[in-house]
């Protein structure tokens, strides 16, 4: 699944090197490794809802389903939060299980 998360945001970025996606990556694992309050997390959610257009949250959305497949099986947890991301990016989604 790292590999899945270092290539898919590279797509969103093209200019941006690997090392670069990785350090994204290094802090956004340090920071929800933190354990946030579900404020915090809200407030993540509602900015990215706020910042992006529709067809952009539905394909973050495929992304996360992408590197959640990665390693052939989206467990319960991973459609769960695909599923609530998606309720609450106001984006409809089906989460299937992959393979």
């Amino acid at each position: 699944e790292i590999s899945a998360m270092i290539s898919r945001p590279g797509q969103w970025q093209p200019d941006l090197e690997e090392e670069g996606v990785r350090a994204i990556l290094r802090r956004s694992l340090k920071y929800y490794a933190s354990e946030p309050g579900g404020e915090a997390l809200s407030e993540s959610v509602s900015t990215i809802k706020n910042a992006l257009p529709s067809p952009q949250r539905l394909a973050v959305l495929d992304d996360l389903f992408y590197i959640a497949s990665a390693d052939g099986l989206v467990n319960d947890n991973e459609k769960e939060m695909i599923a609530s991301l998606s309720k609450a990016f106001e984006v409809g989604v089906r989460v299937a299980s992959a393979g």
